[in-house]
């Protein structure tokens, strides 16, 4: 009768007997030779050992092994704490705290790497190329160009007093149409005061045989009217430009608002990467919970508590 061990050796060698060896046909051995002339894997040792760290890239979950930029000094120092702190006895409960120290130094890690993903973003945040693909550049720009075009017609009106037909052309084709039409409405106003001075009935000289007769002279504006003309016309060009002020300030206001929404849309991951440290975060929790209650059963245990069965997790 054989036993059950001999059973088995018989199924086993009789299985490898019906084995059938795959035939390779000759293309195919052909096109794998022509494959192994291409790279393989690394080589050499250092090589070797870089690709040996290629499952680690986030290095949240590379047990047993410290990352660049991490400190043996923390890692020894909260083993530390979380030794003293449990109190463990025995092999198996310092295996769990040590379980427990792997945790929590995956969940610093999970919190460096999300730090790591916001400070990322911020360093990309360019408030500067986001303003001008705004669209409320356009009316800002038109709104700065008006403003300095303004400034050369003041210029023109406290120097010469008056207004130039280019420069009053280019204020009718400005889109404020109640400063302007006001600004109209006053150089309309200079322009007959200019006319009615321009004619004045000035004295009456003696003609011949006693007679008087009327001289009109043209002596044109006297200084205090050129100053009150001028004044009146830069009280007008001030309406227009505060009324252009408004307007860039408003869209100012939104560029800025605008830099700073997106700066703070940058303090939160993008879904991709949110969804992939929830992942983390979900996993972390699960086996800090696992251990911590695998321990307090042990401990009880040892101190002769009556421990109830662990219950069964539903997903």
């Amino acid at each position: 009768m054989r036993t059950p061990a001999t059973a088995v050796a018989v199924r086993s060698a009789w299985g490898r007997s019906m084995k059938i060896r795959k035939k390779v046909t000759p293309a195919k051995a052909a096109a794998n030779r022509n494959n192994a002339k291409h790279s393989t894997g690394p080589t050499t040792k250092p090589g070797k050992d870089r690709a040996s760290r290629n499952a680690i890239t986030h290095g949240i979950f590379a047990p047993g092994m410290l990352l660049p930029g991490e400190s043996k000094a923390e890692l020894d120092q909260l083993r530390s704490e979380m030794m003293t702190s449990h109190a463990p006895v025995g092999i198996r409960e310092s295996s769990r705290v040590d379980k427990l120290v792997w945790n929590e130094w995956c969940w610093r890690r999970f919190c460096r790497a999300q730090t790591g993903e916001i400070a990322k973003r911020l360093a990309d945040h360019q408030p500067a190329a986001e303003m001008a693909a705004s669209t409320h550049i356009p009316q800002y720009n038109l709104a700065a160009t008006a403003l300095n075009q303004l400034e050369k017609v003041e210029g023109q009106i406290r120097s010469e007093g008056r207004v130039s037909a280019d420069n009053l052309e280019l204020i009718r084709k400005l889109p404020y149409h109640e400063p302007v039409n006001y600004f109209l409405q006053v150089i309309k106003l200079v322009e007959s005061a200019e006319r009615r001075d321009d004619i004045s009935a000035t004295s009456e000289m003696p003609a011949e045989e006693g007679t008087m007769r009327p001289t009109y002279a043209n002596a044109g504006p006297s200084e205090k009217d050129w100053e009150i003309s001028r004044d009146l016309l830069l009280d007008g060009l001030d309406v227009i430009k505060q009324a252009i002020g408004l307007e860039k300030l408003h869209h100012t206001e939104h560029l800025g608002r605008r830099s700073l929404a997106i700066r703070d849309a940058c303090l939160v991951a993008q879904e991709a990467d949110l969804n992939r440290l929830t992942r983390y975060e979900d996993h972390l929790l699960r086996h800090r919970d696992r251990d911590e209650l695998a321990l307090e059963r042990m401990q009880r245990l040892r101190r002769g508590e009556k421990v109830p069965p662990p219950t069964a997790r539903v997903n």
